[in-house]
C-alpha cells in the first residue's frame, strides 16, 4: 500500500514550546515531559536531561543532505499525507519512538494510536492518522493558539518540521515526506542532543547561513 497526498489541509503549528507542550499533554504525554527551546549549540548544558527527541523547524529552501545512509530500522515511522501536518507528525515520531520511556496516559490518543498502528506500515499509519477526527480537532485548536496569527490552511508554507531520535545506537531523522528514515551514524541516548544539533548545524544551518528561520526544540524531562 502506497500513501498518496490527501486533499485535507491543516493550519500549520507554530514552533512554540509552550503551545506544543500543551498539545502533547492533551494527546497523552504526562506533564513531567515537555518541549523546550534549544537556543544555541553553545547552550546545550541548560537543556534538561534526559532528552528523548530533537525537533527541527527549517525552511524547505534550505537543502539538507538526503544522501545520508538509508537502511532498514525498527523505528516507528509514519508518512505525512495531510498538508501542513508536519508538526503533528514530528510529535508523533518524537513520542512513539520513546513510548516505553515516556509516561503516556492510558487510553490517551498516543496510547491508543500506538497500540492500533505499531504493526502497520508507514503508509497505513498515515491513513489512520488522517482518519482521526480527535487529532484533527486538537491540531486545529493548538495551531490557532500560538503567539502569532495562524495562517489559513490554504496558505502555502515553506517551513517544515522533522524529528531526530536515537534508536538502536543510531541517530535517525524522521521526515514524513521521505520514503524512509535517514540514518546519520552512531549515537548513544545520553548524547542525542549533542549529536542531533551537530547534524542540524552541518546539514541544515551551515548550508544556508543567511537564513534565520531555524528553530530547534528538545523533548525532555520537566523538573519544574
Amino acid at each position: 500500500m502506497t500513501s498518496q497526498a490527501s486533499s485535507k489541509r491543516w493550519v500549520p503549528l507554530e514552533s512554540n514550546p509552550e503551545v506544543l507542550s500543551g498539545y502533547l499533554h492533551k494527546l497523552g504525554v504526562e506533564e513531567n515531559v515537555s518541549l523546550v527551546d534549544v537556543l544555541s549549540p553553545d547552550l546545550l548544558d541548560i537543556v534538561p536531561r534526559p532528552v528523548y527527541a530533537v525537533i527541527l523547524l527549517y525552511p524547505l529552501k534550505s537543502q539538507q543532505n538526503t544522501k545520508a545512509t538509508k537502511e532498514d530500522t525498527k523505528v516507528y515511522f509514519c508518512k505525512q499525507t495531510i498538508s501542513n501536518a508536519c508538526g503533528t507528525v514530528a510529535l508523533v515520531h518524537a513520542v512513539l519512538n520513546n513510548i516505553h520511556r515516556l509516561d503516556c496516559k492510558k487510553d490517551s490518543f498516543f496510547d491508543k494510536f500506538y497500540q492500533a498502528t505499531v504493526h502497520l506500515s508507514p503508509d497505513e499509519r498515515a491513513v489512520r492518522l488522517e482518519q482521526s477526527e480527535d487529532l484533527d480537532s486538537l491540531h486545529t485548536e493548538f495551531a490557532q493558539s500560538g503567539q502569532s496569527q495562524a495562517p489559513s490552511n490554504s496558505e502555502e508554507i515553506d517551513l517544515h518540521f522533522v524529528t531526530f531520535v536515537c534508536q538502536q545506537g543510531k541517530l535517525i531523522q524522521l521526515d514524513g515526506r521521505l520514503e524512509q528514515p535517514v540514518v546519520y551514524g552512531n549515537c548513544e541516548e545520553e548524547n542525542l542532543l549533542q549529536e542531533a544539533t551537530r547534524v542540524i548545524q552541518q546539514q541544515f544551518i551551515e548550508k544556508d547561513p543567511n537564513e534565520v528561520r531555524f528553530s530547534i526544540l528538545a523533548l525532555a524531562k520537566n523538573y519544574a
